[in-house]
């Protein structure tokens, strides 16, 4: 039988999570005022600068020590008619979602010779797992993210199932938990995607027995 045949028979059985970091990550880099290194927080604004008839977009960035602050680039000399207009409007009204979006762009923060703090804390809202309940063989979860995160796949499942970090890695070598698409579980870290896994019959025995 097909994932997609057994998934439509087990609706029941589908579970959600979306994936929601709490804050965006923080950038370490050099402070002029300060005259060391410290950590900057987004600030979730834009900074738009016209010249004849090219714009330049920063996101803008403040010490969390003395508020000075640090410009990243968005977009350099663009005609503003080569800007998705509906972006345009958002960049200009300081669109909390959109600021979000470009601080968690590991290109474009790279890109502005910038060191990454990943030292954030998420919220992974959705159904709870009843493993006392009567299921039936397999369940099934989807998994959506708004973001590119640094969050490991093992490290969720291990947080949201209750289990030990060797019993998990060991229901994934047994094919117990896998994912559609197929992804190295330990290693997988959770983008801007959807990721079904199923969570096996013989998996569920073993979380079972350790209740």
């Amino acid at each position: 039988m097909s994932f997609k045949s057994k998934y439509s028979m087990n609706a029941k059985n589908i579970i959600n999570w979306s994936i929601k970091p709490k804050s965006t990550p923080l950038i370490l880099r050099n402070c002029n005022k300060c005259g060391k290194k410290k950590e900057f927080y987004c600030s979730e604004l834009f900074r738009m600068n016209a010249n004849k008839q090219k714009i330049d977009v920063w996101l803008i960035y403040k010490c969390s020590q003395c508020d000075s602050t640090w410009n990243v680039t968005i977009f350099s000399r663009i005609n503003p008619i080569d800007i998705d207009k509906s972006l345009f409007d958002k960049m200009s009204r300081n669109d909390r979602e959109t600021a979000w979006k470009y601080a968690f762009d590991m290109e474009i923060i790279r890109s502005n010779q910038a060191e990454v703090i990943f030292n954030i804390d998420y919220i992974a809202d959705g159904e709870t797992i009843d493993f006392y309940k009567n299921l039936s063989e397999e369940i099934f979860i989807n998994i959506e993210s708004q973001y590119r995160l640094n969050l490991r796949l093992d490290k969720l499942l291990k947080a949201k199932l209750n289990v030990s970090r060797k019993m998990l890695w060991e229901m994934i070598e047994n094919r117990f938990i896998y994912t559609i698409p197929e992804v190295n579980i330990r290693k997988h870290k959770i983008k801007e995607e959807h990721l079904k896994i199923t969570i096996t019959y013989d998996a569920l025995k073993m979380i079972n027995s350790t209740l």
